[in-house]
């Protein structure tokens, strides 16, 4: 056997493999003499058929048994003769069928661990946006509250009074017509829909084109849609738009009273008021968290710009993919779908790469995590969780599988806390993106 290495990129090779004809034509012999014991063939006993006639018959089973039979017996031979450390199993890339007198050929690529050379990660400087809380966030989420228990209310008929004209607050069913260019973009056509003006439902622009309308009025203008819409041909582009006003009504929201603490789960205002800031604080606290963490892994990844191996962010994609669909029917077809693979490859690419970095500086600077730190986290998260008595059966494996996340939970923890800890970090308080 003969064999080479090719290096596609930092963490992928290709494996050339040529084994010999004595050992293609061993590897025939042993496989016919195998197919012969049990072949059925009209005219002998069973497993009594020369070897010319099974091969006769069996010639393209026999091939195929080859095949396998060679790759399997010589391509991890090839893999031992290398250093390579690899991090799934190879995947055959290309063969010749095996003929009888001749030499087999074929190619596997295998992935590799990248070579981290992380150098300066001690002291890194970053800035990083953080929010704090302030009152303005707990008003709006109370806002929030009073506004999904709003209700519309159809305006009162008054002899002589004038229509009264859209304006922030209040509730419009709208329709419109959309054109690009002169053209027709029948997609985007609504014949009508409610909407409550001022909550930021609407485009700016489009809004802009209701306000100051009465019921049964329509105008027409230029919109131009913002550079993150969903439809990315026309991302940023100009439209002209029709707007038409089919109803306006008022939007009745409720006051902030005891009976309205009540409705949501509390005994007064200022027990849902107390409720709501805590959580408000909470959500900042764990925005602010990852939003440190995420600004260290982007100064780590610019350090140490290193590729992921595609076997590891095929695994991460198949696990993005089973957690977001549990329960669809259509999962095995999601998993195999390229669409949807393709759109979860860049934050499962980015995922790995942030564990293969922090678990660099967890080794480098020699950090440990003990048996009692894993059984305790495992404990507290299991604590939380709702089994039924067919999980509480099987516990002991459950709480292997868990013990196994865990612990490398527990490391990436630790090496971004020391990470913290030994970078000058430069906070400056956004609440914008709140």
């Amino acid at each position: 056997m003969k064999s080479s290495v090719e290096q596609i990129n930092p963490v992928q090779y290709r494996i050339h493999v040529e084994v010999t004809q004595d050992e293609v034509d061993k590897s025939f012999a042993k496989v016919l003499k195998d197919i012969q014991k049990n072949a059925r063939i009209q005219g002998f006993r069973p497993g009594k058929a020369p070897l010319d006639i099974v091969r006769k018959f069996y010639q393209g089973h026999a091939v195929q048994a080859v095949r396998d039979d060679l790759i399997r017996n010589h391509l991890f031979d090839a893999l031992k003769s290398t250093d390579l450390k690899t991090v799934a199993n190879p995947v055959i890339e290309k063969f010749d069928e095996p003929i009888n007198g001749k030499p087999f050929v074929f190619s596997a690529v295998v992935d590799t661990m990248p070579v981290i050379k992380l150098e300066g990660y001690k002291g890194l400087e970053i800035s990083v946006n953080q929010m704090e809380y302030e009152e303005a966030l707990l008003e709006r989420e109370l806002l929030n509250l009073r506004q999904r228990a709003g209700k519309a209310v159809p305006f009162e008929a008054q002899d002589g009074a004038e229509s009264p004209k859209a304006e922030s607050g209040m509730i419009a069913t709208i329709g419109h017509t959309v054109l690009k260019d002169g053209v027709q973009l029948n997609a985007f056509d609504v014949n009508e829909y409610p909407v409550l003006l001022g909550s930021g439902q609407l485009l700016k622009g489009l809004e802009d084109l209701v306000l100051g309308l009465t019921t049964g009025e329509s105008k027409s203008g230029k919109v131009t849609l913002p550079e993150d819409f969903n439809d990315k041909e026309l991302a940023g582009q100009e439209l002209d738009i029709t707007v038409h006003l089919k109803d306006l009504k008022k939007f009745a929201m409720p006051e902030l009273d005891e009976e309205f603490a009540k409705d949501h789960g509390a005994d007064s205002m200022d027990v849902l008021k107390t409720r709501m800031k805590e959580q408000i604080e909470n959500y900042l606290t764990s925005t602010n968290k990852s939003l440190l963490e995420s600004a260290l892994v982007d100064k780590l990844i610019e350090l140490s710009p290193i590729e992921a191996p595609p076997a590891i962010v095929d695994s991460f994609i198949d696990a993005a993919i089973q957690e977001r669909y549990q329960g669809n029917p259509q999962l095995p077809k999601l998993l195999q779908n390229d669409e949807v693979r393709k759109q979860l490859r860049p934050s499962a690419r980015h995922k790995v790469i942030r564990i293969l970095l922090l678990l660099h500086i967890f080794n480098e600077e020699k950090m440990s995590v003990s048996d009692e730190e894993v059984q305790e986290e495992v404990s507290r998260v299991l604590a939380q969780v709702t089994l039924s008595p067919a999980e509480r059966k099987n516990i002991r494996s459950i709480r292997g599988r868990v013990e196994q996340h865990t612990r490398e939970n527990l490391m990436l923890s630790k090496a971004l806390k020391w990470l913290e800890e030994n970078s000058v970090i430069t906070k400056t308080i956004n609440n914008s993106a709140v």
